[in-house]
């Protein structure tokens, strides 16, 4: 399970599309309120969204 803080990235529909990077700002009941890097703020399931390794 995500918690919030978490870095996040969204699968894209298209081959070569860019994916967007978020935070994950709250988790409610299975979904979560996602700020995504360039401002916008979505509420996603758990569906294609993909936790981001932390870089060593």
């Amino acid at each position: 399970m995500l918690r919030p803080g978490a870095k996040v990235t969204r699968m894209t529909k298209k081959v070569g599309q860019r994916a967007p990077t978020g935070t994950i700002v709250e988790v409610q009941k299975g979904s979560y309120e996602i700020l995504w890097d360039d401002g916008h703020r979505s509420i996603a399931t758990s569906d294609g969204i993909i936790p981001l390794k932390k870089s060593k």
